[in-house]
């Protein structure tokens, strides 16, 4: 198993944030950690590099993903989540792991 970075979005301003003005890691994992269950839409205004993009309920499944999503658009899932997941394209070959991967980070 390939070993991930976990950078952490806990607050408002840090999830309004977001990837802007930055490049993704290639082994890193950006998590969004809401207190509740919420149907927020991402975008992707000054984010320069398509991502993955997954929505993770309470039991860390897949609810929703939007894959190789592209710089300057925008998508709402069709669930609420309570967490979201950005990626560079490819690296979650197994959504999932999520699970295994996430349970003793958050």
């Amino acid at each position: 198993m390939v070993p991930f970075r976990i950078v952490r979005f806990r607050n408002a301003f840090s999830q309004g944030l977001g990837l802007r003005f930055r490049k993704t890691a290639p082994d890193t994992l950006y998590v969004f950690d809401f207190k509740r269950r919420v149907r927020h839409r991402f975008s992707m205004w000054f984010v320069f590099s398509p991502i993955d993009l997954y929505f993770l309920d309470e039991e860390l499944r897949v609810v929703d993903r939007k894959l190789a999503f592209q710089p300057f658009t925008s998508y709402r899932p069709r669930s609420k989540y309570l967490y979201a997941v950005e990626t560079r394209p490819g690296l979650i070959t197994e959504p999932s792991r999520f699970p295994t991967l996430l349970k003793t980070k958050l």
